[in-house]
């Protein structure tokens, strides 16, 4: 396939300023401090007093997290997360160190006797799930599906259950634009919140598994739910295996930019700060009962991304040995059109444009790069060598690792050594490690949920 980088890239002269304009400005940014505003916002519907945040160590969640404790101390704020492989703890704890209205606890959602204790101490009357499962490569390898049913669909549930027992007076689930299905280049259509649910990966389909549980709650129960159904979230504190930051640390290693396919298929891309204040808005303003979209106005191929990426970061004079093409993924759906009326009604408006938000995201890891101590060289493939089941490394672990990350810049491994024997499930280690009595509850629990989605489930190649 020819590449569109063959040449080197012209920018206009509108474009160069943009981009420089907005490397200036973030350079005087602190998104620890610095908040996206809502002057617009309607009144507020609900006022919580003790909220707890699930994923609080990973990227959303620990955004969330942030404002929430910074913009509104009087709330009690508790971030609970198991810490797996993408998260870290240090994004919350660090920025907010001197919050006496924040509390970090380590634990997995799926314990339903520790959320108990926890949401009962801490007195929980609002909840917002935000932990999940979340990258669709990973989805598709052998035992990813159990690991996003169990994370994902159990999790939820264990959630919703321990929320209903104590009462909790709301209960917001973060979703995705992923569950509306595939859409259209030819004949356009942006799905809104009323759309049928028509999942095309396992990712997908365990988000959409979630969906309907939160559903069935409302309906079967009266309980207090929000849903929120978002495009892709870009900006400090996500991990590396998506694409931003992933372009980034290959470019700052040295390595290629890998795009899948063609590069055609877009996505809209929404800075993580806007997402936390539509967050704040739906949490405050939305109907009970209800879903939100929450989208933005930045539309881009993958191919834009990389052009974009390649021009902050000052190589786009080098573009034509710095693009990769690699065989796409097993299902990559063309686009995720959404409208997001419903959430602006609540007065909720973007505040980052395209080039601000990259480069603010770009300054971000460039400085996380230059002491990165975890070992990223499987995420940095082409395609990813890691599993949805594997665990955070422990602080030695990455200390020893750092130096393999560095040296990884050989040779892409190949896409099919993903099927090699040392690829086995972790999960089921994890499983056989358990008492007996949770052994069996995960185990039917995995496969009722499997059986459920299982028609929903689309492996194409």
């Amino acid at each position: 396939m020819e590449s569109p980088f063959s040449a080197k890239m012209v920018f206009s002269s509108e474009k160069r300023t943009a981009a420089a304009d907005a490397k200036r400005c973030a350079e005087h940014y602190d998104i620890y401090n610095d908040f996206p505003e809502l002057p617009e916002l309607i009144e507020h519907r609900y006022a919580p007093k003790s909220i707890l945040v699930t994923g609080a160590a990973g990227f959303i969640a620990s955004h969330v997290c942030i404002r929430l404790a910074k913009l509104y101390p009087q709330y009690n704020i508790v971030g609970v997360d198991k810490l797996s492989y993408c998260s870290d703890e240090e994004q919350v704890a660090g920025p907010l160190a001197d919050c006496p209205n924040f509390k970090f606890v380590q634990a997995d959602i799926c314990e339903y006797g520790k959320m108990l204790t926890l949401m009962e101490e801490e007195g929980v009357d609002t909840v917002m799930h935000l932990a999940a499962q979340s990258h669709v490569d990973l989805s598709f390898k052998e035992g990813g599906p159990q690991q996003f049913v169990l994370d994902n669909v159990l999790g939820t549930t264990v959630l919703l259950e321990v929320a209903k027992k104590l009462g909790v007076k709301r209960f917001v689930h973060c979703s995705t634009d992923e569950v509306y299905g595939e859409g259209s280049f030819g004949d356009r259509v942006d799905f809104d919140e009323a759309a049928p649910l028509n999942p095309n990966n396992p990712y997908s389909a365990s988000k959409a598994g979630a969906d309907l549980m939160v559903q069935s709650f409302y309906k079967s129960f009266g309980f207090p739910v929000v849903i929120t159904r978002g495009n892709n979230v870009y900006g400090p504190h996500q991990f590396y295996e998506k694409v931003v930051p992933k372009f980034i640390a290959q470019l700052h290693g040295g390595r290629a930019l890998t795009i899948h396919g063609g590069g055609c298929n877009t996505r809209n891309f929404l800075h993580v700060q806007d997402t936390a204040s539509a967050f704040d808005a739906i949490l405050h303003c939305g109907e009970i009962g209800e879903a939100y979209n929450i989208g933005g106005k930045n539309e881009k191929t993958v191919l834009d991304v990389a052009a974009d990426l390649l021009l902050a970061m000052g190589l786009d004079q080098q573009s034509e040995s710095l693009v990769k093409f690699v065989p796409d993924r097993a299902h990559n759906d063309a686009c995720y059109p959404i409208t997001n009326t419903k959430l602006c009604a609540l007065g909720w408006r973007e505040k980052h444009g395209w080039e601000f938000g990259l480069a603010n995201t770009v300054a971000f890891f460039l400085k996380q790069l230059s002491s990165e101590a975890r070992d990223l060289s499987k995420v940095l493939e082409a395609h990813p060598m890691h599993r949805a089941s594997d665990v955070k490394q422990p602080a030695q672990k990455r200390a020893e690792s750092a130096a393999s990350t560095m040296a990884s810049e050989t040779e892409s491994l190949s896409y099919a050594s993903d099927n090699a024997s040392d690829g086995e499930d972790l999960n089921t280690k994890t499983i056989e490690a358990m008492p007996s009595e949770v052994q069996v509850l995960r185990k039917a629990s995995r496969f009722t949920s499997l059986m459920a989605f299982a028609s929903k489930v689309c492996y194409a190649t």
